[in-house]
């Protein structure tokens, strides 16, 4: 049980991070729920994040969605984002950053109800939309490296409204960006002792296998389906960081 449950975890999280992010919404609570602390927890799934997003990564590749051209730019900002991140995580109040997030994804939800082609369908951005959107990825690459959950989901908002990327696409370059992110941080978890790997091992493997079939799973379905997928996980993650 030492190594299934924590299996089990990290397929879970990696099958729902690479079909439409929101992975950390299931690896935290569940590492939480083990007797892991809320920090011990957050760093101990930097490690599966990194196996799910290497393993996202090549199908999407593979798939020809990955597009290097426009993730290199974000390379420093999320490295940076990583490094912040990491040091703030045992700085700031979790508990009241969480319920200001909760309720801007609650808030967002709409868009994607009453938006029919929102991340459907690829568009051009203005130059002025592309420079926004730089410093809200920055900022989003901060929050992630703190606390992963909630993360990929702002991060595919961004890079579908200030970007034009179809929702498949904003995830799978999303995930290229974060892993810079996630290394950096997991990098400072390490030397913080913070890091549990009796529990990341098995984490990382299920989350490696999760990631690969959740990312076979979008391309195979499109995006059209994984845009109510990517519904569920907004409304289930602005609940979770508002009122859990």
């Amino acid at each position: 049980m030492d190594f299934i449950l924590p299996f089990l975890i990290g397929f879970s999280s990696g099958f729902i991070g690479a079909l439409a992010s929101g992975g950390g919404l299931i690896s935290i609570p569940a590492l939480i729920f083990l007797g892991l602390s809320p920090s011990v927890a957050i760093a101990t799934t930097r490690l599966s994040a990194i196996t799910g997003s290497l393993s996202s990564i090549f199908k999407f590749k593979r798939a020809g969605i990955i597009q290097w051209k426009r993730v290199a730019p974000f390379l420093l900002s999320a490295v940076l984002g990583g490094i912040i991140g990491s040091k703030l995580l045992i700085q700031l109040d979790e508990g009241l950053l969480e319920k200001i997030l909760g309720l801007v994804l609650l808030f967002l939800a709409p868009i994607i109800v009453f938006s029919k082609d929102f991340g459907l369908n690829v568009k051009e951005k203005g130059k002025n939309h592309k420079i926004v959107g730089f410093f809200i990825i920055f900022l989003i690459m901060i929050y992630a490296a703190m606390f992963g959950g909630g993360g990929g989901t702002f991060l595919i908002y961004a890079l579908v409204y200030f970007y034009g990327m179809s929702i498949i696409q904003a995830n799978a370059n999303g995930t290229a960006m974060g892993i810079f992110a996630t290394t950096t941080a997991l990098i400072a978890y390490l030397f913080s002792g913070l890091v549990n790997f009796e529990v990341g091992i098995p984490l990382m493997v299920g989350s490696g296998l999760g990631g690969y079939l959740g990312a076979h799973t979008a391309i195979k379905k499109g995006n059209e389906k994984v845009k109510w997928v990517f519904l569920s996980i907004v409304l289930i993650s602005g609940i979770k960081l508002l009122f859990f």
